[in-house]
């Protein structure tokens, strides 16, 4: 058996000297190695668990506040002359309110439109605007283009004529009488079949109204008797009159 050593030391007190022995495995030298690994795997958690913290803080920031989707609706033809519904719908699917700007237009140019607008948090905001098509879209394609914020969409739209009447051949029969008979014609000129209204005036006030549905293309003949007042005037005026043209034609 191997015996270890034993040593002793001396030590200085105010009563005298006294020794103490020990052994050589009783010295230490520094900090204890399972010491030091334990404060090192404490550091390593501690910084772990302020990035996966950060991370954290990140991923709810994300989540808080996610881009807009936006969504347009409206007919791939419009007519001319016509009103037609745009649908604008905006969806938060965040979890804060927004407040964002909201501008729907034509192409690049005509405001349709534009306001301030609160979309709350995962909630929708619809807004239903009313285009006012110009009368000579026939022909032409345009962009509906709605904005809110970062979100834009945007549609495009042909343009066309639905019914376009014209007034041809007006002739007045009875010169002269109390009574007159106005006889017509009227033309569809446009791209689709609809029906009309057609309306005589005497001295500039209605006498007559109807409603004329003529296919593309086609044509109507309608005759119609009208009074004349008897107020001593040498002459009155008739007017056939429709969506953008009136014919006018003078009685004595």
């Amino acid at each position: 058996m191997t015996h270890i050593p034993r040593r002793s030391f001396l030590a200085v007190s105010s009563t005298g000297l006294a020794v103490f022995p020990f052994s050589a495995g009783s010295i230490s030298n520094g900090p204890d190695e399972d010491s030091t690994s334990t404060d090192t795997e404490s550091t390593t958690h501690a910084t772990s668990d302020q990035e996966n913290a950060g991370k954290n803080n990140d991923d709810e920031r994300a989540t808080c506040r996610k881009d807009l989707d936006i969504g347009i609706n409206v007919p791939d033809t419009v007519f001319e002359g016509e009103q037609v519904p745009v649908t604008v719908t905006i969806t938060n699917p965040g979890r804060e309110e927004r407040i964002v700007d909201l501008h729907v237009h034509r192409d690049d140019w005509d405001t349709l439109y534009e306001d301030t607008v609160l979309v709350e948090a995962g909630d929708e905001f619809t807004e239903m605007v009313t285009w006012y098509v110009r009368n000579d879209a026939a022909g032409h394609t345009m962009e509906i283009v709605a904005e809110a914020g970062s979100a834009v969409e945007s549609e495009r739209v042909s343009g066309t004529s639905r019914f376009r009447p014209t007034i041809e051949d007006v002739t007045i029969d009875g010169a002269g009488k109390e009574s007159v008979l106005v006889e017509y014609l009227v033309e569809n000129t446009g791209s689709a079949p609809a029906s009309h209204d057609v309306e005589l005036l005497v001295d500039g006030e209605v006498v007559h109204e109807e409603t004329l549905h003529i296919g593309i293309g086609d044509d109507k003949i309608n005759e119609h008797t009208v009074e004349v007042p008897s107020d001593g005037s040498d002459e009155h005026t008739i007017e056939v009159r429709t969506t953008g043209q009136t014919v006018t034609e003078t009685v004595e």
